[in-house]
């Protein structure tokens, strides 16, 4: 089976998920879903609307795809994900559910074969890691995932984005997830 046909019956697949995605519209992921070298994953339903990465004004997704526009990386480098593939909350899927949204997650990752992992939030990076995780310990730095993969953990765009909004440019959240998005790109460069 080739890599599309395998994408394809992935997004099927998902869209049968529990009492949350059947019969509902499912969001798989925006951006280059075969070759990004870089991968975001999330659990917010604000991140994107829709396939395309649109967002709503003034939502968390607005405001990582304009830090992503100020890091000059275009689309075709990234790729983003929720834990959910929709607008639920992944811990309200049943422990079933999320073991497969979780294949799934594997199954996108093995696909793209990203560098590099950015977890937005605690529970995101476990999920991936498969383990709990100290976040302020390990939040900004660079762990090991198989092969090659890095994954790197920080704040939800969201917490960022409210942090920012209260606290201002001073806020520092909002310059630690700047700098973890920078840090991203510059693994994500790297020969």
């Amino acid at each position: 089976m080739d890599i599309e046909s395998l994408w394809e019956e992935m997004v099927f697949e998902v869209g049968t998920i529990g009492k949350h995605l059947k019969d509902k519209k499912t969001l798989i992921g925006a951006g280059n879903h075969f070759t990004a070298d870089l991968v975001f994953v999330g659990d917010e339903s604000e991140l994107f609307i829709d396939e395309e990465f649109r967002t709503r004004e003034g939502s968390s997704g607005e405001f990582l795809k304009k830090l992503l526009d100020l890091l000059e990386l275009e689309q075709e480098d990234y790729y983003i994900t929720t834990l959910s593939k929709s607008n639920y909350k992944f811990l309200t899927f049943s422990e079933e559910d999320q073991e497969l949204l979780l294949d799934y997650l594997k199954m996108q990752i093995s696909i793209i074969k990203p560098r590099i992992i950015v977890a937005f939030g605690a529970d995101v990076g476990s999920h991936i890691l498969g383990r709990d995780l100290t976040f302020m310990e390990e939040k900004g730095k660079l762990l090991d995932l198989a092969g090659d993969m890095k994954l790197l953990v920080t704040y939800a765009p969201g917490f960022a984005l409210k942090s920012r909004n209260e606290a201002g440019k001073n806020s520092q959240v909002a310059k630690e997830f700047w700098n973890d998005l920078k840090l991203a790109k510059n693994y994500m460069m790297q020969d």
